[in-house]
């Protein structure tokens, strides 16, 4: 995925990537760091956030599958 510049980003924002990368990576969330989302996140909050990081990634593999082009890439003939 790429590293996240989260410079500017709240700590609760900081979280929420971290969280993001560990899904799209490692697919796995120790106890310690559920803890520390739990700690942050409503367990509401937590279920709405885990919904729309799969989503996104879901539809990231959909696009790739589908090789849908980037319209923002612009293609180089070599």
């Amino acid at each position: 995925m790429g590293t996240v510049d989260i410079a500017g980003f709240t700590p609760r924002q900081r979280l929420a990537v971290r969280y993001a990368e560990a899904m799209y990576g490692t697919h796995d969330v120790d106890d310690l760091f559920l803890v520390e989302l739990l700690a942050e996140f409503s367990h509401a909050e937590f279920i709405e956030l885990s919904i729309v990081i799969a989503q996104f990634l879901s539809m990231g593999q959909l696009v790739a599958m589908l090789r849908i082009p980037n319209p923002d890439i612009v293609a180089v003939d070599i």
